[in-house]
């Protein structure tokens, strides 16, 4: 009887996995017919796009009979876009690519529809290929999150009615397409893309669902094969976390006051006006302005890592320390809003009126990166390597974009030791992807996290962030450690207690493994620790 009954129950574990291979199955080949109407979906401004920079505004108005049971947006642009649906914003994309595998973004909208009339707004921006001036010799600006292609958009919204048949909408002639928007070329950038706006040139908010784009040309369908064969995006979609708590911190004249940003708005601003404002860390993060202008005032909308030097005195010159380049805004009449199609690596904003004047009703400032959790502990007697610890995680979740990279503020590029060497064993031992339900450690809200696209999955023996018995306990190790000062030399013993592992190994060098999260598993710190 108890084998009749095993049987059972391994013929039903049977026909489960194949049910699930069945779907699985079945969804990649829907997906796979998706990449393939989106391949045959590419428009753009002209049949023979141009090789210089453009910033392209694509919009499609249609009218829904009832909101929509559920409804995915497949977009792709070549190199970026923004994307906003009635006239909210709802991402911006895709994540950096080869052009020999291309990769679309798969969005849920479905709370961004309504019954009735509905806009589907993107901004598209192709870079171009521009070349920098130098003293010595010109050479090409290539940014380096970018890989020199032609210019290009294509999307796809499927939806379901409530009680009805899928139906999709697809990028075709029937598209509305502007460049004569408030965008100007933006100047030459390796890393951050910075921008030039005369929001004098638009007619209107062409983000709005009753905006009339009659007088927009049709957008121009492209040839198949300019493309290698579009794939869904293998990572998932960066995180967005605004800032809270921006304060003042300096400002010109001396009438404008320093503190708590929320206390002091509105702010009128005219020309030779300053302001700096603290976002309370370090961010990746894009900027959003909401203020009311006279026709013509111009502003620069910095950011910067740094206000004051290790002595604490204002530093010299540009200030505070800047890459010299900004956001250029020329405003039109009246209130208005200014939502950066680009994110900057930054602790300040910083905002210059030159000329007009401006009454400033909103600053906020949204972080955006990978979602990883933290979830490794290190713990120590030790307050420098508990603060090297603390500094580096924080350091790897800065520099994980859609790819690891070098740094935040100035190139964001992907040069290989910084993923191999500290990017990528940091983050499999102190951070988690999407995934599963974990518990934080470093006070924050859980969050899903688990095995990431990005990095090897934890077993399930391992809760990474759980409470299971096989790594709940902590390992303590007794160290040498050599801290080394200008004019001297001095060892002495400190306690490490490491939460979430078993242990500690080392190598026969004199750095120090620590295993954080599962046996053998380390993250490297670059600090002088000899085994004792």
């Amino acid at each position: 009887m108890r084998d009749a009954r095993c049987g059972i129950r391994i013929a039903a574990i049977v026909v489960c996995l194949c049910c699930a291979s069945i779907a699985t199955a079945g969804d990649l080949a829907d997906e796979g017919k998706a990449a393939r109407r989106l391949d045959a979906s590419f428009v753009w401004t002209r049949a023979e796009p141009p090789g210089k920079q453009e910033y392209a505004v694509f919009r499609r108005a249609f009218d829904l009979d009832q909101a929509p049971a559920e409804a995915t947006l497949r977009i792709f642009a070549d190199v970026r876009y923004v994307l906003w649906i009635n006239g909210r914003y709802v991402e911006r994309g895709p994540c950096r690519f080869d052009p020999k595998r291309p990769e679309y973004d798969i969005l849920h909208v479905t709370g961004h529809l309504q019954c009735g009339r509905n806009a589907i707004v993107v901004l598209v921006h192709y870079p171009g290929y521009v070349v920098i001036d130098e003293p010595v010799e010109k050479f090409p600006c290539q940014c380096a999150r970018m890989m020199a292609h032609r210019p290009g958009f294509t999307a796809e919204l499927h939806w379901t009615p409530r009680g009805g048949s899928p139906l999709r909408l697809a990028t075709d002639g029937s598209w509305r397409v502007s460049t004569e928007t408030w965008h100007l070329p933006s100047p030459p950038a390796y890393g951050s893309i910075f921008e030039v706006i005369d929001a004098r040139r638009d007619t209107g908010d062409w983000t709005a669902v009753d905006f009339d784009d009659s007088s927009w040309k049709a957008a121009v369908p492209l040839d198949k094969g300019q493309w290698e064969p579009l794939h869904p995006r293998s990572i998932p979609l960066l995180r967005e976390q605004e800032a809270g708590n921006l304060s003042v911190v300096d400002a010109c004249p001396d009438t404008v006051q320093v503190g708590p940003l929320n206390r002091l708005l509105p702010l009128e601003l005219s020309a030779g006006a300053k302001l700096v404002i603290d976002c309370g860390r370090e961010m990746q993060a894009y900027s959003v302005l909401d203020f009311d202008a006279t026709s013509g005032s111009r502003l620069e909308i910095d950011y910067a890592i740094r206000f004051f030097d290790t002595d604490r005195v204002p530093s010299l010159g540009r200030e505070p320390k800047t890459r010299g380049q900004f956001n250029a805004y020329t405003a039109r009449g009246g209130r208005q809003t200014y939502m950066t199609s680009d994110t900057y690596g930054c602790k300040y904003l910083v905002i210059r009126v030159l000329e007009g004047r401006i009454k400033l009703h909103d600053v906020r400032m949204v972080d955006r990166l990978y979602p990883f959790q933290r979830l490794g502990r290190f713990a120590s007697n030790d307050k420098i390597l508990d603060g090297i610890w603390a500094i580096g995680v924080r350091t790897v979740k800065l520099c994980s974009e859609d790819a690891h990279v070098d740094c935040a503020d100035s190139e964001r590029a992907q040069w290989m030791a910084d993923g191999y060497r500290m990017g990528y064993p940091v983050s499999r031992v102190a951070l988690a992807g999407p995934g599963r339900v974990v518990e934080p450690t470093d006070g924050s809200e859980s969050a899903r996290g688990a095995g990431s696209p990005f990095f090897d999955p934890v077993p399930s023996s391992s809760t990474r962030g759980g409470t299971s018995s096989d790594s709940a306990g902590t390992s303590n190790v007794s160290l040498c450690v050599t801290k080394r000062k200008p004019s001297d030399v001095l060892a002495e013993r400190a306690f490490l207690k490491i939460g979430r592992g078993n242990g500690a190994s080392f190598d026969a060098a004199d750095r120090l493994h620590l295993l954080a999260v599962r046996n053998h598993e380390y993250v490297l710190a670059d600090i002088m620790l000899i085994a004792k």
